[in-house]
């Protein structure tokens, strides 16, 4: 072989290598940038556990936890349309929920203006029901708005748990796993009362089927069993106990429930009365927090021990918006601000305030200014 040719093969062989090492490192970038795309902390998102899905949902799941130090939730802006916004916890202010620095946060793609309902997180991964679109599951990570899953029929109520999203509509409950192919499981036959009448804890889900009554099932729908001889809303666990509302009607049999906060066993045995008048309940780690029954849309924001001693008030507020984290010690609660025009009719308005869990630092937040608007 004459020399010119050997350096020609050798040239060749050396840009093959080089070429093959370019196109493997760059795979090696590729894969990383797609494990990691799933989370904005530069961590691959691990489904464990619990969603991050505050026990009391009555209103729709408004508000959750993001590790980056945020909680996000839909808000009704001052004279303009709802947005998703950010709470940051640092520092106490209020942001669109858009990290995109180019967007003007006018445009129908940016994230704000997806409006998501029954929020579930992980990381700083969120998901929800599309607040225009009932059928459709949205994922949010990084301000990019994706549909995870379509449903066939509208869906009334989200949970996570260990890998899974599950979710109810009129036909029972489902669940698509949130890795791999997004296929739902049907794990209950039958619907359960609209709201978020279920919660999951070890291997078993809890939840009120339309009668009323409380039953639990392994989580892919076997075993399914009632556990309480009355009716009950609300059921959240805490320490191996049952918190629940009571939903029985008064002794002459009138729709008038009784709005007692009771705690049983997980085989709903061991009653216990805690307290009376409760409207709405959030069990955390340390404390339960609760709002009493709304007088003309007024409330009061307590919190209380376990065994119902120690009570201590936080604030007076709106009804129908309680969500608090073990996170964090800011709670956010809606407070009456102002009075409706004379020709228009509902409830009074009111503003989003901020607050520390043992009641101090009360702030009226700025609400974010868009471009425009």
């Amino acid at each position: 072989m004459k020399k010119k040719d050997k350096v020609t093969i050798g040239i060749v062989c050396f840009a093959l290598l080089l070429t093959g090492a370019v196109l493997l490192t760059t795979g090696k970038k590729s894969e990383n940038k797609i494990e990691s795309g799933n989370a904005g902390l530069n961590e691959e998102v691990l489904f464990e556990g619990l969603g991050n899905n505050q026990g009391n949902t009555e209103n729709g799941g408004e508000q959750t936890w993001l590790d980056m130090g945020y909680i996000v939730l839909k808000l009704s802006l001052d004279d303009s349309e709802s947005r998703m916004v950010f709470f940051n916890t640092s520092d106490g202010t209020l942001e669109l929920a858009c990290e995109d620095s180019t967007c003007l946060h006018t445009g129908s793609l940016c994230s704000s203006k997806q409006l998501f309902q029954y929020l579930v997180s992980w990381s700083d991964t969120f998901y929800g029901i599309s607040d225009t679109y009932r059928k459709e599951i949205l994922k949010c990570t990084d301000s990019e708005v994706t549909c995870f899953y379509k449903a066939d029929n509208d869906i009334y109520g989200l949970w996570g748990y260990e890998g899974y999203l599950y979710f109810s509509t009129d036909y029972g409950v489902y669940r698509v796993a949130l890795e791999g192919e997004a296929v739902a499981e049907q794990v209950l036959d039958s619907p359960i009362l609209v709201g978020q009448m279920l919660t999951l804890y070890e291997d078993r889900m809890y939840f009120c089927d339309e009668d009323k009554f409380l039953y639990s099932s392994a989580l892919d729908g076997t075993d399914k069993k009632r556990i309480s001889d009355g009716m009950v809303y609300y059921p959240q666990i805490h320490d191996d106990r049952i918190y629940y509302r009571s939903a029985q009607y008064d002794a002459d049999g009138v729709y008038e429930m009784e709005n007692t906060l009771c705690s049983i066993s997980l085989d709903g045995e061991d009653k216990q009365i805690i307290l009376d008048e409760v409207y709405q309940f959030n069990c955390l780690d340390d404390r339960i927090y609760y709002i009493t029954l709304p007088n003309d849309g007024e409330t009061t924001l307590y919190s209380i021990e376990y065994d119902g001693t120690n009570r201590q008030k936080v604030i007076e507020c709106q009804a129908g918006y309680l969500y608090v984290f073990d996170e964090t010690d800011w709670i956010l609660y809606m407070k009456t601000d102002g009075e409706l025009p004379e020709d228009e009719v509902g409830g009074r308005p009111g503003h989003l305030y901020c607050i520390k869990k043992d009641g101090t630092q009360e702030t009226r937040l700025d609400y974010p200014q868009v471009i425009g608007e």
